[in-house]
């Protein structure tokens, strides 16, 4: 059976909360191995949790460095696939403490349905490697 779009948002929401508190377990919680993370300016393709853990921790800390306060799900498109496959398209707003907005990024998930929730399997991250350049930075 596909998997309903208000499951889908409430992993998101599970998610943004681990992303919010840029804890590496919890954010990693949500994924299925072997998994693949494609940017504008590289790709990556982890076989397990372990193997995923200091390209996350590196990921938390960049972030951390930038007064990251929070992740706010702006926009979810859920698109499914089939009752094994789904897209959710994502617009992240990564927030600053003290309220400004530090990117506006957009990701789409690919997901694997499992019998309870989904699990990311791949990212496909838009824009956000742009999105720090033009804040002069190098991207995550």
């Amino acid at each position: 059976m596909i998997m309903a779009e208000p499951q889908v948002r409430s992993f998101f929401d599970r998610y943004a909360v681990a992303f919010s508190k840029l804890d590496v377990p919890g954010i990693l919680g949500h994924f299925h191995f072997p998994c693949q993370i494609a940017t504008e300016n590289a790709g990556y393709a982890f076989t397990d949790r372990a193997a995923i853990e200091a390209d996350m921790t590196g990921f938390v800390d960049f972030y951390a460095q930038r007064g990251f306060e929070r992740a706010e799900l702006a926009k979810l498109d859920y698109q499914p696939l089939s009752d094994t496959f789904g897209l959710a398209h994502v617009n992240w707003r990564l927030v600053k403490t003290g309220g400004e907005t530090l990117v506006d990024v957009d990701s789409t998930y690919i997901l694997r349905m499992g019998p309870q929730e989904p699990a990311i399997i791949g990212i496909l991250g838009h824009n956000e490697d742009s999105q720090w350049q033009r804040k002069g930075g190098n991207g995550v």
